[in-house]
């Protein structure tokens, strides 16, 4: 009888020790923050492009995985060509009011490496994707979006 006093501490220790050892855990996993979905140099050409594009849609920030998928035979090659398109984003993915994709457009700055650019280019094409690209120091006005958009 004399025991259970002892033997009551310890349990609360041991589950003070076991709370705070979670608390701890949870603690060490990593931060996040949110941050804008485009810069502002692109949120005013999203703009230029649904004035270009008024019956259709206009999504910023697009996977490349979420527009085209490989076809390679066997799952291996299959992996692989995924893995080289799931990292991907595309600056704008532009579609029909029926959700058909009709292009894709990048616009270009300093950041963008022309290497890589035609390789993604080339990639999106093996897909039938046309890519549109602009250089963000000279965006075309609306009009000539828009005729862009719609050259086939």
């Amino acid at each position: 009888m004399t025991d259970t006093p002892m033997v009551l501490m310890g349990a609360v220790i041991l589950a003070v020790i076991v709370v705070f050892a979670i608390l701890v855990w949870k603690g060490r996993g990593h931060r996040y923050e949110p941050c804008p979905i485009m810069t502002r140099n692109e949120l005013e050409f999203f703009r230029r492009l649904e004035m270009a594009h008024p019956n259709g849609y206009v999504f910023p920030q697009v996977s490349m995985a979420a527009v085209m998928r490989p076809v390679s035979g066997d799952e291996k090659r299959r992996l692989a060509a995924f893995r080289a398109i799931s990292q991907k984003r595309l600056d704008f993915a532009i579609y029909s009011r029926s959700m058909e994709l009709l292009c894709v457009v990048e616009l270009d700055d300093r950041t963008h490496n022309p290497h890589k650019d035609e390789i993604r280019d080339k990639m999106l094409a093996t897909a039938g994707i046309r890519t549109i690209r602009w250089d963000s120091r000279q965006k075309p006005d609306v009009h000539e979006i828009k005729r862009a958009i719609l050259a086939r």
